[in-house]
């Protein structure tokens, strides 16, 4: 029973009704018996309609609650979704990863066969490279004895002032000192070129030459034209002795002193210049010799010595123009001078690589007397690919006149270009 539902009471008849009669009593009871029952039915027609109205809050919390609850299977039909796909991601990134590390071991084993095969290789070149530096070896040297045999052959055949051998003298008058002659042998005759006394010449253990061509297979030595002889004057002489003082020397107990000039020999064969000589049985000619070295007579034409800077890239050449190079009167022929700046650039560039000229342009500014001494200047402007652009200057030794200016053009080549 709800609690504001009140228990009956059964109405008791007033006072007043025992005087009443039976009939009027019973008629009065019914009156207050319907009266209870109205004031029942009232009571429980107002519990009803509070009690339904608590089933229509009901039913709607119902509703949200089902809406809810619709919303919430949503939500796992989703995250149920979810979950199967993620265990189907799952079980192909197991498959995924199983064949990865299938892969991955057969690349491991491919990696060690791999390397045992290079370490096999590497094995293989290093005893093919050795034995090809052996056979290159073997090569250089049969090169060599051929190319000696072909100088050999050259040079008894027809060789124009071949410096055969040095005579030595002991002196008369000191005991310490000698003369020396330079014997110089032609096909019929032997002459005696020079005989100077051994303390008037210059210390040649200080001269250092950086001979890059073949050994001599005649003499000793071949002829380097480009140390003192008597036909020099005492300023080319001084000259030389300043830029010689500045060459790397070696000491008695053997140690290289170093300098920053080099002095560049000079022959009278191109065969003497050349760095190994694979060609040479194509290109030596037994007359041959060099346009600048041709003159025996000492003073008589060129009488030159380079000496090249190597950190500086640059050469400087003492000349001393003979008598038989004249052109104006008195004067050295321009070309004369054009010869010489192109054998001391040419003597610059060749230090990068083999080449020939291709441009040579001059500007004359002042002549040069014959038998004076002047300086060749000649550094490395720039290089781009095969070409070497040089400049050169001619100047009087002090440097105050200068005498001529140059560009010169070099174009790298190899040896197979000459034949």
């Amino acid at each position: 029973m709800p609690a504001t539902q009140k228990p009956h009471v059964k109405a008791t008849p007033p006072s007043f009704l025992p005087g009443m009669k039976r009939e009027d009593r019973q008629a009065v009871q019914q009156e207050l018996n319907l009266h209870g029952l109205k004031t029942r039915l009232v009571r429980n027609s107002v519990e009803i309609k509070r009690k339904e109205e608590a089933i229509v809050q009901m039913k709607t919390k119902i509703q949200d609650m089902n809406k809810e609850l619709a919303s919430l299977n949503t939500k796992r039909g989703e995250l149920t979704k979810r979950k199967e796909e993620t265990l189907k991601a799952k079980g192909d990134m197991d498959k995924n990863l199983e064949s990865c590390n299938t892969e991955k071991a057969e690349a491991e084993k491919k990696k060690t066969d791999l390397t045992e095969a290079l370490n096999k290789l590497k094995a293989e070149h290093e005893d093919g490279k050795k034995k090809a530096q052996e056979e290159i070896q073997s090569l250089k040297q049969q090169i060599l004895d051929r190319d000696k045999a072909i100088c050999a052959f050259v040079d008894k055949t027809n060789e124009e002032g071949r410096f055969t051998h040095i005579k030595m003298q002991p002196s008369l008058q000191n005991s310490r000192s000698f003369s020396l002659s330079l014997v110089w042998r032609d096909d019929s005759e032997e002459i005696r070129h020079d005989e100077t006394p051994a303390e008037a010449l210059p210390d040649f253990r200080s001269h250092t030459a950086v001979h890059t061509g073949l050994p001599w297979p005649l003499s000793t030595t071949p002829r380097d034209f480009s140390l003192p002889n008597s036909s020099w004057s005492a300023e080319m002489m001084q000259l030389y002795e300043h830029y010689n003082s500045q060459c790397e020397v070696e000491t008695e107990g053997g140690e290289k002193k170093g300098g920053p000039w080099t002095r560049m020999p000079s022959y009278n064969r191109t065969l003497k210049f050349l760095k190994g000589g694979f060609y040479m049985s194509q290109i030596i000619q037994s007359k041959a010799r060099l346009f600048t070295r041709n003159i025996r007579a000492p003073g008589a034409a060129f009488e030159y010595v380079v000496f090249y800077n190597k950190e500086e890239q640059k050469c400087v050449c003492i000349f001393q123009a003979g008598h038989l190079l004249e052109g104006p009167p008195g004067h050295v022929h321009g070309g004369a001078i054009a010869t010489m700046i192109d054998d001391v650039a040419g003597t610059l560039a060749y230090q990068s690589s083999h080449v020939m000229t291709a441009n040579l342009n001059i500007n004359y500014r002042s002549p040069i007397p014959l038998g004076s001494t002047v300086l060749l200047h000649c550094s490395v402007d720039k290089k781009e690919g095969r070409k070497i652009f040089i400049s050169c200057k001619v100047t009087s030794t002090d440097g105050s006149k200068l005498h001529t200016e140059a560009t010169v053009l070099f174009l790298s080549v190899t040896l197979s270009h000459l034949l």
